[in-house]
């Protein structure tokens, strides 16, 4: 259950080719139920590719489209390397 005051969201979280996908289910107002037509739809997957982890995320609204589009990865420190001394000489530019 993901909460944006005063909005609840209902997700399923669904394994499928590697990856872990949101799917929305339901949502409601104050408590109170609101149509599944009315629900927001769109891609939202979590999956790890050569160790590092990659997120997509594209919410589209009936009638309007896609209103909110993310794509981020984190990279553990131990593939990025000697990245502490690269990051600490960039900040000195």
């Amino acid at each position: 259950m993901e909460q944006f005051v005063p909005i609840k969201v209902a997700l399923a979280l669904v394994a499928k080719d590697e990856k872990l996908f949101l799917i929305p289910r339901r949502w409601s107002i104050l408590g109170l139920p609101l149509p599944k037509v009315l629900l927001s739809t769109g891609t939202i997957f979590e999956a790890q590719v050569e160790g590092i982890f990659r997120c997509e995320i594209e919410i589209a609204a009936p009638l309007i489209g896609v209103t909110d589009a993310y794509q981020g990865e984190l990279t553990p420190a131990a593939l990025q390397g000697d990245s502490a001394a690269g990051t600490k000489d960039q900040s000195k530019i």
